[in-house]
């Protein structure tokens, strides 16, 4: 039952378009033209990231660009490639499901002169926003742009009640038409900096909480500045890349990329989601944690990595039952806030969000072994194969209940 109402909540491609332009008020199909008329040319090379049901790509492909479009959803690609064969577009547009996280493998180095995203940033975990611009780093070629669309928090005080007064009808009214929302960016422009981009605000739209991002390499820009002074370049290693280096966790000390360290404690706020739960539970949106890799007691390198989804419930459960027992890494992985067997079932909780987890964690720098232990309830959606060959990660299924482990 649980599977067929996460089934209907799926969204069709008409719902997606009406419910974004609903809480966009009708701008983004202004942001995507306006994309498209500065930095699409003729012999652009583009990597679409989130293409959804394919307006922005058949718009590029119109002006003679080669399109390299990606989504998660099979769904919205479905709708894609529908847009693109009825407007003859498929020598221009090649359309794959891909999880963001598989970009960097899947594409060579230095293969696209421009990389955009539009509204997707927003709906992804802050470790995979970090790994995907780190990938976009070594995809663009020199000279490249990256641009993104995307809904974020305005900085100007003033303007903030006022983005969150029209902004709750209107995600009130899209999530009853179409079960759909979004979120919005915080401190986007500090993490473009961190991961080796110089960006600007290309333009701004609804009171700047509608930002068009242009960003470019950092060191393409030390590069033309030094050779401007006639000057040797020197530089550091990335802060990226510092911080994915490993070190030793102690009782006090995490390492670099670790979210933080998890403990069985009962509080308000467990009490509050736990009743929320009680009488609301199939009601979404659902409790959840932020995906990543945490702590659970004191691990070190050869500790073991458990897997688990984010619905909050779920993580309490298992770190209730294990804290204070054995010392392990909780690898949590996007299954939308709902239990893995749910989501599992439901196509929320797959090899490629596991894939996803495990990449954009940098879990290879914080543990020596390559195995990971799966809950068994998810072995109904979970291809423990695709997970060992696109990561060389060892997958073990774990016992049904938590206190078993």
């Amino acid at each position: 039952m649980a599977t067929v109402f996460m089934k209907w909540l799926e969204n069709s491609p008409e719902d997606y378009d009406r419910g974004i332009e609903i809480l966009t008020l009708g701008r983004l199909k202004r942001v995507k033209e306006q994309i498209v008329q500065r930095y699409v040319r003729p012999d652009s090379r583009v990597l679409e990231i989130g293409c959804g049901t394919g307006t922005l790509t058949a718009l590029m492909a119109d002006q003679g660009a080669t399109i390299s479009a990606i989504d998660a959803s099979s769904t919205m690609l479905a709708e894609a490639k529908s847009k693109i064969a009825a407007r003859h577009l498929e020598d221009h547009a090649t359309l794959e499901q891909m999880d963001v996280t598989q970009i960097g493998d899947h594409f060579a180095a230095g293969s696209f002169d421009l990389i955009v995203s539009t509204l997707v940033f927003s709906e992804l975990p802050p470790d995979v926003q970090r790994y995907a611009l780190d990938a976009c780093t070594k995809l663009l070629a020199p000279g490249g742009h990256l641009v993104i669309a995307d809904e974020v928090i305005p900085g100007r005080p003033l303007a903030r009640p006022l983005f969150y007064l029209v902004r709750g009808p209107l995600m009130l009214i899209t999530w009853l038409l179409t079960r759909t929302s979004t979120a919005a960016l915080r401190d986007f422009d500090h993490l473009l900096d961190q991961t080796g981009f110089h960006a600007q605000p290309a333009a701004s739209y609804l009171g700047g909480s509608l930002v068009i991002y242009e960003a470019s390499l950092q060191a393409e820009l030390s590069e033309a500045a030094a050779a401007e002074e006639g000057g040797i370049a020197t530089c550091c290693l990335p802060c990226a890349i510092q911080s994915a280096l490993p070190h030793d966790a102690t009782a006090s000390e995490l390492p670099p990329g670790v979210v933080g360290r998890l403990r069985h404690q009962v509080t308000l706020r467990t009490l509050l989601i736990d009743l929320w739960s009680l009488f609301f539970r199939i009601i979404p949106p659902y409790p959840k944690v932020r995906p990543g890799l945490y702590a659970v007691g004191n691990p070190d390198p050869n500790s073991p990595v458990l897997v688990t989804g984010n619905f909050d419930l779920t993580v309490r459960r298992l770190v209730g039952a294990i804290d204070g027992r054995v010392d392990v890494w909780l690898l949590v992985a996007d299954s939308a806030g709902i239990n893995v067997w749910c989501a599992a079932g439901g196509g929320y909780f797959t090899a490629e969000k596991v894939i996803a987890a495990v990449k954009s964690s940098r879990l290879e720098t914080v543990v020596k072994h390559h195995a990971l232990i799966l809950p068994q309830l998810c072995a109904n959606g979970v291809d423990g194969w695709r997970i060992r060959d696109e990561t060389g990660w060892g997958v073990h299924w774990g016992p049904v209940r938590a206190e078993d482990i």
